[in-house]
């Protein structure tokens, strides 16, 4: 047990005494065992002689939460799902920064946003526009359209911001993603994702990351590309087993030095006090004409769906705040 026996340590697993207990004795619940499969788990690995690194992913605990709060439909819960386990493994592999934000532009039909942590806490959204497209994608016709990927990656301790951006043509996510490692990072990287409303009408999510490293010989370069090149869909691997050990085998050619493993987590750093900042940043004028409109605003958070109200006279004082400390919004180099 190479995977299995790392998920077991994970820290913030969280099934207590009482519960175990429970699983055991109910015939309606999952062991402890079993539930320890099931639950969310991002796994670093190389392989034994650490030539190449892989990350392994399962999102869908924090999918179906996903899809569930922004009310989305099949094709497009597929879209965010496939996305959020794209930007935990992307953000997995930049180890030296502390978070990614991933977005997908599909010109004026949708936006898919999400931002990962090097802890493996995200969020993510998904707007799209009445068009043809999405009246196509809803159909699940898988219309081709030029997919514009941006990253945006910080790296600890430092305010500067490191930016890819690339365009694809393209009906799969997937293949975006890849194009967009190809062009934007300077490791060879590939990506493998899924995300797919199983026949309990739950969703499932897994990814894989591969990486290369500096040591690795052209021979073992081969057989990892070529083993990556006929792996089968994340669907017909775990409809084989869920078992985090046999997933692993199929995806990776070679014996496994297992690092660690994390759990994925949804979270939304929004709040009254970073809406009211945002505020701050509009232009003098832009604050002085809500204050004038003597209304509350009601903004809603894209990621979690949460409501903030700023009274007038919050905005009076917030209007008051810039006159008397004005703040320095130009970009210094």
């Amino acid at each position: 047990m190479l995977v299995g026996s790392v998920l077991g340590k994970m820290e913030g697993v969280g099934y207590h005494t009482q519960e175990r207990m429970a699983a055991r004795t109910q015939p309606n619940m999952l062991t402890y065992a079993e539930r320890l499969m099931f639950q969310d788990y991002l796994f670093y690995a190389t392989d034994v002689e650490m030539r190449y690194a892989f990350r392994c992913v399962h999102l869908s605990d924090l999918v179906n939460n996903a899809v569930q709060m922004h009310g989305l439909n099949q094709p497009r819960g597929k879209l965010l799902g496939e996305s959020l386990v794209a930007g935990c493994l992307i953000s997995s592999i930049l180890e030296e920064e502390e978070r990614v934000n991933l977005r997908v532009q599909c010109a004026e039909n949708y936006t898919l946003a999400t931002e990962t942590t090097l802890q493996c806490e995200t969020r993510g959204y998904f707007e799209a526009s009445d068009t043809a497209f999405m009246r196509e994608l809803d159909q699940e016709l898988d219309p081709v359209y030029p997919l514009t990927i941006r990253t945006l990656r910080a790296k600890n301790a430092s305010a500067k911001v490191f930016e890819g951006v690339t365009k694809f043509l393209t009906n799969s996510l997937e293949e975006a993603f890849n194009d967009h490692l190809k062009h934007s990072f300077q490791t060879n990287s590939k990506l493998k994702i899924d995300a797919w409303l199983d026949s309990n009408g739950r969703w499932r999510a897994y990814g894989v990351i591969y990486m290369e490293l500096p040591n690795l010989d052209r021979a073992v370069r081969t057989d990892l590309w070529q083993h990556v090149a006929v792996l089968p869909s994340f669907r017909e691997i775990v409809a084989a087993s869920d078992d985090p050990d046999a997933i692993t085998v199929q995806l990776v050619p070679h014996a496994i030095r297992p690092i660690r493993s994390v759990n994925p987590s949804w979270s939304c750093r929004c709040s009254q006090t970073t809406v009211e900042n945002m505020l701050l940043t509009l232009n003098r004028s832009e604050l002085q004409d809500m204050v004038r409109d003597e209304k509350s605003l009601e903004i809603r958070c894209h990621y979690c769906n949460k409501n903030y109200n700023v009274t007038s006279a919050r905005q009076m004082e917030l209007l008051t705040s810039i006159i008397a400390h004005p703040i320095d919004t130009s970009v210094k180099n």
